[in-house]
């Protein structure tokens, strides 16, 4: 079979539903359904149109006008459902089909969309093996229209899909208006700290604002804990709802540019995980690296979620594929916006986000939270963000294991090998040397100069320094066999200790000589045994 499709969407917010209106042709290409075979006839008589949740006044009329049975189907996580339409006549081999179908959505918030008066979020959905969709929207100055391409090229509002998928994502929409906006204030406690927050949000949703004030109120306190040191920002913070503009085509943006306010920016269409992983973002200072950062927000934004009371979580994010592309964590760039870029940039978002928080997993599974909430702490401490280098070594001293394996997997580059090698010559041979020099007087310096090289990962100076000291140990140790051979010597011609070491004791200076220099019997090579 062949389907074609013409949709439309008219979005006037303030105004009238958001109206979407389905053109179909369907063709039966199929020679099975011929309908003079002499076996079991079969043909078609319905199809099934994506159409978006939440959706109103649904109908459905063929090419003749006459009225077609429609049925929803069950919803999902998604942000579509399943229309199935009933045709009103068998449809055979080499036959076509033409029909309409049209609904409107009106005050719906779900996964990924949101109509209200004041702000929409739509996901411009098309369907079939060809399809063109059309968009309209304000043209008036008081609105921020934002019309970004999906799976389709796009030529000014309209778009045109091709290909083997029931579906496409055809472009996101959505339509704003910056100055209906409400706000209101309100004080939560963290810690010693009492953080007075400030709340706006687009007219017509006030529900929503209340509901964030809920998650706020509740979750900051215990996203401190999960953290494991004190929030460490102002006492000022905004919360606001805000268009993909101001959020840079994220769903979401946190921001501390000021030392006296920070900024938490989410779409009115992102879940509540969005919003606490914007939240956790609070404490991302003493991060150096975006994956650190990114990946530790989530974390704590899910441990945040299984631990808030039950039913305060309202909205959950779509199900998402593991990404398919492999990016080393470290080689991810910082924020840009994302308004506008293409595929390749868009996947290598989704790589970041994702591979971040499935090596975080991993590396939790490995040392333990514990271990990940004591460097969280020792870095707050430090006042110095750390970098993946920094951090793999704070990870293996709080954690007692070696992971530098998976940060060479996942976080570095390969062409660090060499220097994660030396990595671990470096630390065994101090390691070495330190478990050498248990009885000795081995300089507290030497030791100091070597760890901080290796910090430092400058491990061949480190590398240097250890064989120096190695040398000097061994020079102790040559000399101290060499002593005590001789009181062995003097012994065994019947000398006791005090009449050894009489004379000898003030001629010490030889006894740095070489070993020729004396023989059994003559001692330091002058004098008689007897």
């Amino acid at each position: 079979m062949h389907i074609k499709s013409h949709v439309s969407y008219d979005v006037r917010p303030g105004q009238e539903p958001v109206r979407v209106l389905w053109d179909v042709t369907f063709e039966n290409n199929d020679p099975q359904t011929s309908a003079y075979g002499d076996d079991t006839v079969v043909f078609y008589e319905n199809l099934t149109i994506p159409v978006l949740r939440g959706a109103s006044a649904v109908s459905a009329t063929s090419s003749s006008g006459e009225p077609l049975a429609v049925s929803l189907g069950e919803p999902g996580r998604s942000a579509t459902v399943s229309a199935y339409v009933s045709f009103d006549r068998a449809v055979f081999y080499g036959e076509s089909y033409s029909f309409s179908l049209s609904y409107e959505l009106a005050d719906v918030r779900a996964p990924s969309l949101l109509v209200t008066p004041s702000y929409v979020y739509l996901p411009v959905i098309a369907g079939g093996d060809e399809s063109t969709v059309t968009v309209s929207s304000p043209a008036s100055n008081e609105w921020n229209v934002t019309l970004e391409a999906g799976q389709c090229p796009q030529n000014g509002t309209t778009f045109t899909c091709s290909g083997a998928d029931a579906a496409f994502l055809a472009a996101v929409l959505e339509v704003s208006r910056p100055d209906a906006t409400a706000s209101f204030a309100f004080d939560v406690p963290v810690g010693p700290k009492n953080i007075s927050v400030t709340m706006s949000y687009f007219q017509g949703e006030g529900g929503a604002a209340q509901h964030l004030k809920d998650l706020v109120t509740t979750a900051l306190p215990l996203i401190q804990d999960l953290y494991g040191f004190p929030y460490p920002g102002p006492t000022n913070v905004r919360v606001a709802q805000g268009g993909q503009r101001a959020v840079l085509g994220y769903e979401g943006i946190t921001s501390c540019g000021q030392a006296a306010n920070c900024s938490v920016i989410v779409s009115p269409a992102a879940d509540d995980i969005t919003v606490l992983h914007e939240l956790a973002h609070l404490w991302s200072g003493i991060y150096g690296r975006r994956w650190l950062s990114e990946g530790f927000a989530q974390l704590i934004a899910e441990e945040a979620a299984g631990a808030l009371p039950a039913g305060l979580v309202q909205s959950q994010p779509a199900e998402k594929q593991p990404a398919g592309t492999d990016l080393r964590l470290d080689e991810w760039g910082e924020v840009s916006s994302l308004i506008g870029a293409n595929e390749s940039a868009l996947n290598v978002e989704n790589a970041g986000y994702d591979r971040s928080l499935r090596f975080l997993h991993l590396l939790q599974a490995e040392v333990g939270g514990g271990a990940l909430r004591q460097a969280n702490a020792a870095l707050a401490a430090s006042g110095t963000p750390a970098d993946s280098k920094r951090y793999l070594d704070l990870v293996e001293k709080l954690g007692g294991k070696r992971v530098d394996n998976l940060f060479a997997e996942w976080v570095f580059p390969p062409s660090i090998e060499p220097a994660l090698t030396k990595r671990r010559q470096a630390q065994q041979r101090l390691e070495d040397l330190l478990a050498r020099a248990a009885n000795k007087d081995l300089s507290n310096d030497v030791r100091d100069s070597i760890q901080a090289n290796i910090d430092a990962w400058r491990f061949d100076d480190a590398i240097a320094t250890t064989s120096e000291a190695q040398s000097k140990l061994a020079g102790y140790d040559d000399l101290k066999e060499a002593v005590s051979n001789l009181t062995h010597d003097a012994e065994a011609q019947g000398l006791s200790d005090a009449e050894c070491w009489r004379k000898p004791v003030r001629r010490s200076r030889h006894m740095l000589r070489p070993a020729g220099w004396w023989t059994p019997g003559v001692i330091f090579g002058g004098g008689s045994a007897s």
